[in-house]
């Protein structure tokens, strides 16, 4: 049987079967391995004219790399056959000495002429494949190359990145993302400061620095919605003050007032100022989101906000108020700090335990509301909206929410929840002033790893922790600053009840595993470029 070379048998290891490769190109790399062997004999066998034995011993094993049965190096080497068929080295072998070592370097010379012959040969071989469609195989076996006897070759390397170039610009007119991406990995490991590779991978250089095409966006973006925020508040008309009704006075639900815009009435056992001040802020949510996103909020005509201050106005109201069923008045009773809808367009923000984070519970409750109205469907079979999903839900409402009031809040689901049962138990956190949270986000996807994405893409609302919150946020502000079409995109397909995880490789066209790279990558240029 004739030898197979070690290195043939690497190479097809690495395609998806033996067969997957070409038969012209197993005999190019074949001929080349050929080569090198009868270059490598020849080279030992001329170490004994300057008796360099022990360069002679060296030079036959590495034959014996790439053809594993040579006889005359097996001969050399003193190996003889075991009775299992392998071979066994005599123990009293010893690698003799080199007489002149002052030859040395014409043994080196000729070593690295026969390694070049053999990789001009490989590099050929890969021409040829590419050109027929095999870039996958002909980068294999470049990589292959740099892995074995020729690490850092330049011309191997230039070839390499000729060939997974032309293969990345092939793949990106057809898009099939995980090739691609296994092409772009390769691109960023051999040549992460080159150039060429950078442009051809999209990238833009700032400042001397390379970064993503969605950092770029981004920070023209978050200054142009810094404008739309100030722009949808300045549009809001004065702030109103209105009776409460009979209902909201039997049930405590009223203090200083009602304060009311078009869309809303606010009241509760607040302050006046802060009432009027979530009104304001509540009301510029609907044009917010259509700057921002482009989306129309098909806004009901009027809702309903009851803000409490203080847990023993919130009990009494929850004890008194008719709009709740027996179920519903359970599960408030034992809530916690949340927000949750009283009625059909009523909805009510527990106390929070800060006077100043009230502000930013309401207008994330409004945001939730406002998003499912602008991008959910309805399923008439089942006679209700499709649920967005909890990224959504938290990640971009909190998103909205900090752009608009500019304050920051952290938004968590979970706890058990009578009868046994597990429902949604909002919970509110604000960071310290001043806190930026992508660095914190950056550690939580770096503690989680890609799976950690990956579940917090598919997750319910009731099962988010605060790992999944702030990874929600930094997601949501990657998509709604550096990538806004596909913002878009995404929030429309998943409001029409479709996974996430599939539109999100669909329209990003990556693989989870590759949107968890880029969005940690993304965060890390944001916050050098905010040093």
């Amino acid at each position: 049987m004739r030898p197979r070379p070690l290195l043939i048998a690497a190479l097809l290891s690495l395609c998806c079967t033996p067969a997957a490769a070409s038969e012209a190109f197993n005999a190019d790399v074949e001929e080349a391995l050929q080569g090198l062997i009868t270059d490598l004999d020849k080279l030992a066998r001329w170490c004994k004219t300057p008796r360099l034995f022990g360069k002679r011993d060296e030079a036959y094993e590495l034959v014996l790399e790439f053809d594993p049965d040579h006889e005359r190096a097996r001969k050399t080497l003193k190996f003889k056959r075991s009775k299992d068929g392998g071979w066994v080295q005599s123990p009293k072998y010893k690698r003799p000495r080199n007489w002149k070592p002052k030859v040395i370097p014409q043994y080196e010379e000729r070593l690295a002429q026969a390694l070049a012959r053999y990789r001009d040969r490989m590099l050929d071989a890969c021409i040829r494949e590419a050109a027929r469609g095999g870039h996958t195989r002909a980068a294999d076996l470049q990589v292959e190359l740099l892995k074995g006897h020729l690490p850092g070759d330049a011309k191997v390397l230039q070839a390499l990145k000729k060939t997974l170039l032309e293969h990345h610009g092939q793949l990106q007119s057809v898009e099939v993302p995980i090739a691609l991406e296994r092409v772009a990995f390769r691109l960023n490991k051999y040549f992460p400061k080159d150039p060429d590779v950078r442009r051809a991978l999209g990238e833009i250089e700032i400042d001397g620095r390379w970064v993503l095409p969605a950092t770029v966006k981004a920070l023209e973006r978050h200054k142009q919605i810094t404008v739309q925020a100030a722009a949808a508040l300045k549009a809001v008309p004065a702030v109103s003050t209105a009776q409460a009704t009979d209902a909201e006075m039997a049930a405590g639900g009223a203090g200083d007032g009602v304060k009311t815009t078009a869309h809303l009435r606010v009241l509760g056992t607040t302050s006046a100022e802060s009432l009027a001040s979530i009104a304001k802020h509540c009301e510029a949510a609907g044009p917010f989101i259509k700057a921002v996103l482009g989306r129309e909020v098909k806004r009901a005509k009027m809702r309903t906000l009851f803000v409490f201050r203080k847990w023993d106005h919130w009990k009494n109201f929850v004890d008194r108020w008719k709009g709740f069923t027996p179920e519903v008045r359970e599960y408030a009773r034992a809530a916690t700090s949340s927000g949750y809808p009283v009625g059909e367009h009523e909805y009510a923000c527990l106390p929070v335990g800060r006077p100043e984070v009230e502000l930013d519970v309401c207008a994330d409750v409004i945001f939730q509301t406002l998003l499912n109205e602008a991008f959910a469907v309805w399923q008439e079979a089942k006679g209700q909206w499709h649920e967005l999903p909890g990224w959504v839900r938290i990640g971009v409402s909190d998103y909205l929410t900090y752009r608009l009031t500019g304050k920051r809040i952290l938004t968590t689901v979970g706890g058990e929840i009578g009868y046994g049962q597990k429902k949604p138990e909002i919970k509110y956190r604000s960071p310290k002033a001043g806190t930026d949270l992508l660095p914190i986000a950056l550690e939580a996807l770096q503690r989680n790893q890609a799976p950690g994405t990956h579940m917090m893409l598919g997750k319910g609302l009731a099962a988010f922790t605060k790992d999944d919150a702030i990874t929600s946020f930094a997601f949501a502000r990657y998509l709604l600053e550096g990538r806004p079409k596909d913002a878009v995109r995404i929030l429309t397909e998943v409001g029409k009840g479709r996974d996430t995880k599939a539109v999100v490789k669909e329209v990003l066209n990556m693989s989870i595993e590759a949107l968890h790279v880029e969005l940690m990558r993304w965060i890390e240029e944001m916050i050098a470029t905010a040093k």
